[in-house]
This record gives structure tokens, C-alpha cells and sequence, in this order.
């Protein structure tokens, strides 16, 4: 994988805009207002049905926001031209998981496992085999 990004880095020069997703004022402000449901139940300042009900409803919103924000996230990365040091960037901290799927999609089409045959003990490491995806 490190080779693929390595050799796409050398081929062109494309510049990093940062971008930030439109909707994260409005996840942060779902996320603010499941902390107060929560604090007001603690508080008892609202009933158990009361609760759960608002509950249900900021969860599934911001279970939507997530994947809305996850999905752009990956169109992003994806669509990105910037060359990337792939060693550098798998291990930078504070790589979410949705920024890891996004190169992995876009270098791989398949991974294969192959079976192992006789009763043999072979690691499966040993045994992928990576189907490259074709740009």
C-alpha cells in the first residue's frame, strides 16, 4: 500500500486545501443537548419517559450525523490529490478510522485469503493476498 502512494506522490503536485464539514456545528450542538437530557434526568428535573423518549431521538440524530460526516470524510479523502507519505500518515496521531478506511478503499479492491491445505499451521498474514486497485 505504502509503494502505490509512494509512486501516485511522485507522479504529481497537488496542494492540500483544508476543508471542514458543514454540518459539525449542528453534530456538537446534538451532542451538547444529549449532556443536558442526561444531566436533567440526574437531576431528576425530568421523568424516566420523558427521558428515554428525547433519548431515542438525539441518539438517532446524531447517529445520522456521524454517518453523513463519516461518508464526506471518506469522499474527501478519497478525492483528495495531495501526495501522502503513507508510512507517516497511517501511524500520525490522531488519524480517525473513517481517514484509515478511506485509503484502504482506495487502494485496494479485494483482500484474498487463501485456504490452507494438509493440516498445516500458516499464518494468516501469510496467506492475504491484496488485489490493487486499478486508477
Amino acid at each position: 500500500m505504502n509503494a502505490k502512494y509512494e509512486e501516485e506522490a511522485s507522479q504529481r503536485q497537488a496542494v492540500k486545501a483544508p476543508q471542514e464539514w458543514s454540518k459539525e456545528a449542528e453534530l456538537a450542538l446534538v451532542r451538547e443537548d444529549l449532556s443536558d437530557l442526561k444531566k436533567a434526568r440526574r437531576e431528576r428535573k425530568i421523568s424516566a419517559e420523558r427521558y428515554y423518549s428525547d433519548l431515542a431521538e438525539y441518539e438517532s440524530e446524531e447517529q445520522r450525523l456521524k454517518r453523513e460526516r463519516n461518508a464526506w470524510q471518506r469522499k474527501t479523502l478519497a478525492d483528495q490529490g495531495e501526495p501522502v507519505d503513507m508510512a507517516e500518515e497511517w501511524h500520525r496521531k490522531g488519524i480517525t478510522l473513517a481517514e484509515r478506511r478511506s485509503y484502504v478503499a482506495r487502494t485496494l479492491t479485494a483482500l484474498v485469503a487463501l485456504p490452507v491445505g494438509s493440516g498445516r499451521r500458516v499464518p494468516l498474514r501469510d496467506r492475504l493476498v491484496p488485489v490493487w486497485a486499478e486508477n
